[in-house]
């Protein structure tokens, strides 16, 4: 039986343990879909994998470097059994679906437009006994504004809960999670009140690591979702349901990983009026994935990836669209300072500010810096 932490996976050295550390800059490089590599953002979907990245702090600055421009986030080991993990402004999926909605009141209720829910606070705390790891996160996110004169209170809130475990079978190592979130809104106006209904979801994610020899491992995924969107009372309403499931392979060549996955999603989106007709759009998309990383050097992974897709799209007609997607990368490494960024698609064409002299340098459209203590 597989030590439920794959620890085969993570080896001693420096160089190779740095490659399994992860972030958005280096699965989005590789084929965009994270659930196929062992990465540290694993613990997201599958809460229990926090037990694999203990003592590490990251950091995700964004490019207009504005207030609350910067994503972070600590891990630390309480005790070999135990890990905990604090996050600064990683908006969960609630608070993500909550944005889309207020964002939606731009010029019919500017209040509700204006409302930002911060992320905070967002805690994990993970334990592992025996071959079993078990983990939960909550996360919270508000904003608030109000007047007096007139009487006017705006508020918006969605809390997370995710529940997750990690097991060794003899079949190989089984990934859960669960995530259950709800979403709110209201705007009383002198006793106008424009308020949510619906605003739940139910997200529920499994994945197996199934060894084949020495190189390859063998990575089926499945998730499953339903919910509704928060939406204003007496208006339409928006529920959906949907998922994906796909079967990967990684293979590890010395240093080398090379991935490669084959997917196929599905949703369903049902809007449901006060009055009217209810209209439902379904959406089958199959798509397939490949990518790849090597050191070139002892401080440097070179990495790209590529995926396309096919989606058909029906509402009382269909529709097709084949969508492609490509990014390239690299990661640098000194001590345990880990700096995973993503090359703009262009660089090729243009080159990087020093060489084009054009104004001014997107050398990268993503960077995360991972430090390992």
């Amino acid at each position: 039986m597989k030590k439920v932490l794959v620890l085969g996976l993570i080896l001693v050295s420096l160089i190779v343990s740095s490659v399994a550390y992860g972030s958005s800059a280096r699965w989005q490089a590789l084929g965009n879909d994270h659930r196929f590599i062992m990465d540290s953002t694993n613990y997201l979907p599958y809460p229990a994998r926090v037990m694999q990245w203990g003592d590490a702090a990251w950091l995700m600055p964004r490019a207009s470097f504005g207030d609350n421009d910067v994503a972070a986030g600590i891990l630390l080991k309480l005790n070999p059994n135990m890990v905990g993990a604090f996050h600064y402004n990683l908006a969960s999926a609630g608070a993500g679906k909550l944005t889309s909605a207020l964002k939606a009141y731009e010029g019919t209720n500017d209040r509700l437009a204006a409302l930002q829910p911060r992320t905070f606070p967002d805690l994990f705390w993970g334990m592992k006994t025996g071959t079993t790891s078990v983990a939960a996160r909550v996360s919270l996110a508000m904003d608030k504004s109000s007047v007096t004169t007139p009487a006017i209170t705006t508020s918006a809130s969605a809390a997370d809960v995710y529940l997750g475990a990690t097991m060794a079978l003899p079949l190989g190592e089984v990934d859960l999670g669960l995530a259950v979130g709800m979403q709110s809104f209201k705007d009383d106006n002198a006793g106008t009140i424009t308020e949510s209904t619906g605003g739940m979801g139910v997200s529920i994610d499994a994945r197996l690591n199934k060894p084949m020899g020495k190189t390859h491992t063998l990575v089926p995924v499945i998730n499953v979702k339903i919910g509704s969107d928060p939406t204003e009372k007496d208006a339409t309403e928006v529920s959906y349901m949907g998922g994906d499931i796909g079967v990967g392979l990684r293979s590890m060549f010395e240093k080398k990983m090379v991935v490669v996955a084959a997917v196929v999603g599905y949703s369903s989106v049902k809007k449901t009026p006060a009055t009217g007709t209810e209209v439902t759009a379904t959406t089958l998309a199959p798509k397939v994935l490949a990518g790849c990383e090597f050191p070139v050097a002892k401080w440097l992974v070179v990495r790209g990836g590529a995926n396309a897709e096919l989606a058909t799209i029906s509402n009382g007609s269909s529709s097709m669209d084949v969508k492609y997607y490509y990014n390239t990368g690299i990661r640098a490494m000194y001590g345990g300072i880990i700096i995973d960024m993503i090359f703009a698609r262009d660089i090729l064409h243009r080159g990087p500010y020093f060489v084009s002299g054009s104004e001014p340098a997107n050398l990268s459209t993503n960077i995360c810096i991972t430090y390992k203590f």
